[in-house]
């Protein structure tokens, strides 16, 4: 506060300095004087302004020059620059203006999910199913023995290898008394659609034959090989096949026929399934021919089934095959 003081102090000591004593001619050549017009205690400037009088309008008694005394108010002096500049004082450093944040940029809205209306298509299945699709069990008390027939089909769309169908037998108590497996007869391969025959003996568990309330019935395979699947073709054909009634009591019914290499590959096992059918379309008997003798493409062969494990007396209403050969070694 003393440092302003001392300085506006000094400013106002040299103006009233210059109004009381300062030499008119003095101020008449001051480039910084006083506008013409303004009073200034017995002295004037006589600017270049065309409304002020002379510069030897001023009287030496001090009096006022003649433009001044036209009017009742004079008007108020006006600094100049120099005096303004003296009497200025020192501006402030403006405050520094605050920059704006940015206007944060609004992430943009996820379009909503639509709904997925398309169906999934469905991939086909590598595993094949096979399924138990009929059972007929053949008893023997006297012989102390069952036998459970039946027909297992591939019911997919690849082939399945090695099937097997198994069978437990339960007493009314729900315990198992016997049980068994079979392979399809005639078939190592099954293609989809493929249907073949099982016989299955039935080993029970006490080791003597008892009767039994239920069968469960269960169709498996193994895994499906392609090699496997290759190497077996069905392309054999059956011709001038026939029924052979018994030809003594202790013998049962045949059926034979002849065997043809249809492939363009020699076969090294060949094998013939046979299922044979009552009236009412019951699996009563299963069995098969057998060869591991080389078949030629274009061979023919006779072969022969027996009917024995349904001890078959009597001509069946029906039978049907199912034939394979494996090519190569």
């Amino acid at each position: 506060m003393r440092a302003l003081f001392i300085p506006l102090l000094l400013t106002l000591t040299l103006l009233v300095t210059a109004c009381g004593g300062g030499d008119s001619n003095d101020a008449a050549n001051d480039d910084s004087g006083l506008p013409a017009g303004i009073a200034g205690n017995g002295s004037g400037d006589a600017g270049d302004d065309a409304t002020t009088a002379p510069d030897d309008a001023t009287t030496a008694d001090g009096e006022a020059p003649v433009g001044a005394a036209s009017g009742a108010t004079s008007a108020a002096p006006t600094a100049t620059a120099t005096q303004a500049r003296m009497l200025s004082l020192p501006t402030g450093t403006p405050r520094p203006t605050s920059t704006p944040f940015p206007t944060a940029t609004p992430l943009p809205i996820p379009p909503t999910a639509t709904e997925d209306t398309r169906q999934p298509t469905e991939a086909p299945s590598l595993e094949a199913t096979v399924e138990v699709i009929s059972t007929h069990v053949y008893r023997n008390v006297e012989a102390g023995s069952a036998i459970i027939f039946g027909e297992v089909q591939n019911m997919s769309d690849v082939p399945a290898t090695g099937v097997i169908v198994s069978a437990r037998l339960f007493n009314a108590n729900g315990d198992r008394v016997g049980r068994g497996e079979s392979e399809a007869v005639g078939k190592t391969v099954m293609n989809p659609g493929d249907v073949a025959g099982f016989s299955i003996i039935v080993t029970f568990d006490g080791g003597t034959y008892v009767e039994w309330s239920s069968e469960e019935l269960v169709a498996d395979h193994n895994f499906t090989s392609e090699d496997i699947v290759a190497a077996y073709t069905p392309e054999l054909s059956i011709s001038d096949d026939q029924l052979v009634p018994p030809a003594t009591g202790f013998d049962f019914v045949d059926v034979a026929g002849n065997l043809t290499n249809d492939s363009s590959e020699t076969l090294t096992f060949v094998q013939v399934g046979a299922t044979a059918y009552d009236a009412a379309g019951n699996v009563i008997s299963v069995d098969s021919f057998v060869t591991t003798e080389p078949l030629a493409p274009g061979a023919t062969i006779p072969f022969t089934v027996e009917f024995s494990r349904g001890r078959l007396k009597d001509f069946p209403a029906s039978y049907a095959f199912v034939v394979e050969g494996l090519a190569g070694e």
